[in-house]
């Protein structure tokens, strides 16, 4: 820990982008650059908030955060080239406002995708199902927003004493087939026997009780047939999506009691059952530009998940 060469106070996100370990730090809002055997190269200024971010090639990455800079426009994209470090486009946010998620609670709150179509990549506010993908030419490709049960959007802040923990997205990610992949985290069934503590900045869940509170929902969706392909809920608060090889994939921390605590990391094989569709209509306003309506429509899920962890493999799972 530290601000010098090679040190870190706060890292963000880290990604290898074109040969070279490129990590973000949220305090110093700096790039720090290392070669794979892990020797430091140099550093970088951003000099924006810092954030999760994307890459998407040739020494490109996009910074997902909402940045209230006024050279930002509070744009949730940030194309950033890791040999210079500063932003050149700041983009994405066309047309997003007015659905009025700039006034919503955790509108601030923004999610981009671990994998998308080359050049591209999805986004949303956290508190709702409403996604937009964008290329990184500053283009708005296609727009995606619905109903989702288990996702109703947060409209209000939620009492906490008194009512469950929101469903907020957490992860996007779109893999080559077309499948969306989506993960929320929501509330655990036995949400109300965890009892809250209070920090500077309100109600919080007390250290190693996160997985008694919170679940993680994991939905892929066929853009391509609008069909829901199926669903997997985790019993843990931090699984997470990232891309491995090109593909979405799943990390869980889990424990077992041979090995003890352990990351689990999770590909999918899908079924395509009949039902399960996600109804609506399509349309192009210009161009390229796409606005879909996703509906679930309740019927069978059926896709296999195969987990495997270091060394060994798992039995395949149906979601």
């Amino acid at each position: 820990m530290g601000e010098g060469p090679g040190e870190f106070t706060a890292i963000a996100d880290a990604h290898v982008v074109d040969g070279r370990l490129v990590a973000l730090d949220r305090v110093t809002r700096a790039w720090s650059n290392f070669n794979l055997a892990g020797e430091f190269l140099g550093r970088r200024p951003y000099g924006h908030q810092a954030g999760a971010f994307v890459p998407v090639g040739g020494g490109r990455v996009v910074v997902v955060n909402r940045d209230a800079a006024p050279e930002a426009d509070d744009a949730p994209l940030h194309l950033a080239h890791i040999d210079s470090g500063v932003p050149s486009l700041h983009f994405g946010s066309k047309d997003a406002w007015e659905y009025g998620w700039k006034e919503r609670p955790h509108a601030g709150d923004v999610r981009g995708s671990v994998t998308g179509r080359p050049g591209t990549l999805w986004w949303g506010a956290a508190g709702g199902p409403r996604l937009q993908e964008w290329s990184v030419d500053d283009e708005l490709l296609r727009v995606i927003e619905g109903e989702l049960p288990w996702f109703p959007e947060v409209r209000r802040p939620v009492d906490l004493t008194r009512e469950p923990p929101p469903t907020l997205l957490r992860f996007l990610a779109l893999d080559t087939t077309e499948h969306l992949w989506m993960i929320t985290r929501t509330a655990d069934p036995d949400w109300r026997e965890v009892e809250l503590e209070t920090g500077q900045q309100g109600l919080r869940v007390p250290a190693g009780k996160q997985d008694n509170y919170f679940d993680t929902r994991l939905d892929i969706f066929d853009l391509e047939e609008k069909r829901h392909i199926g669903r997997y809920v985790w019993d843990a608060a931090g699984a997470r999506l990232f891309n491995l090889g090109g593909e979405p994939a799943v990390s869980v921390v889990e424990y077992a009691e041979d090995t003890g605590r352990q990351v689990v990391i999770y590909r999918l094989d899908f079924r395509f059952p009949e039902g399960n569709v996600v109804r609506g209509s399509a349309r192009a306003p210009t161009g390229h530009n796409e606005h879909e309506r996703l509906d679930d429509t309740p019927g069978r899920d059926r896709a296999t998940g195969r987990r495997h962890s270091a060394g060994r493999g798992r039995a395949a799972r149906r979601l």
